[in-house]
């Protein structure tokens, strides 16, 4: 699995979770909405609201920063460089993960 491929399935989670919702038996949706949060799981608070926020909800940066801020506090907050940097790290984490224990 890359880095995309882990973006990718991350991206579709709405789309998936939609499917889903109209054909409840749809395994497929089912076992990649699983899947997406069971990699959510993995990651730390803010690295998990930045792929949520920013890659699942679809939400620019900037509005990412200011749910970031929301929750964290203005004195808290992250510059638009740091999040992108969490965010790969979270995507290196979920592949690395995947890459590493699921065959």
């Amino acid at each position: 699995m890359t880095d995309q491929d882990v973006w990718h399935e991350l991206r579709d989670y709405r789309k998936n979770h939609a499917i889903l919702t109209i054909r409840a038996e749809d395994e497929n949706a089912l076992q990649r909405c699983n899947q997406v949060k069971a990699w959510l799981r993995l990651l730390p608070k803010d690295e998990r609201l930045i792929v949520q926020k920013h890659i699942i909800e679809g939400l620019d940066w900037t509005r990412t920063s200011a749910e970031f801020d929301r929750i964290w506090g203005y004195e808290n907050g992250r510059s638009e460089r740091t999040m992108k940097r969490k965010q790969a790290v979270a995507i290196r984490r979920i592949r690395e993960f995947m890459n590493n224990n699921i065959s």
